[in-house]
């Protein structure tokens, strides 16, 4: 299967370094460098090692906490599930906890685990915020906005 996909990659390297040669006003770019790049990145987002939703909120255990928390412009970068085209942008979070409390990085490896796939910035705010509301026992949560960058 291996061989397959090594051969499908550079079939798709060949043919985004051809679009890319066509489409480019700049003669001297080197094209295959540029394609080969571009789809490595691309696998290594798609191939984000996620963490499991319910690892992430494993919330402190015995802490009583009940002030505001607020986790301002988070980065993201995802891809638009029709037309596959990146959007990014930061995410802020603010959560009002009854008793439960994240640590300020498992906020941001939610965003990361929830726009390592094709999506739509409206799906991925309303999935910030249910798995927020579903995972952590909160009076009061204030729906993430992804702001374009």
């Amino acid at each position: 299967m291996s061989k397959n996909i090594n051969k499908t990659n550079t079939h798709l390297e060949e043919a985004l370094s051809d679009f890319i040669s066509k489409i480019s006003d700049d003669s001297n770019k080197d094209t295959d460098l540029i394609a080969k790049k571009f789809l490595t990145q691309l696998e290594k987002k798609f191939n984000f090692q996620k963490k499991d939703i319910a690892s992430i909120f494993s919330h402190l255990e015995g802490v009583n906490h009940n002030h505001p928390i607020y986790i301002n412009k988070i980065p993201f970068i995802s891809f638009c599930e029709h037309s596959m085209f990146p959007f990014f942008g930061d995410v802020s979070i603010a959560v009002l906890p009854d008793k439960n409390i994240l640590g300020v990085s498992k906020f941001s490896d939610l965003v990361n685990n929830l726009s390592s796939k094709l999506t739509l910035q409206e799906k991925l705010t309303e999935e910030i915020g249910e798995k927020i509301l579903q995972y952590l026992d909160c009076l009061l949560y204030t729906s993430p906005s992804p702001r374009d960058s």
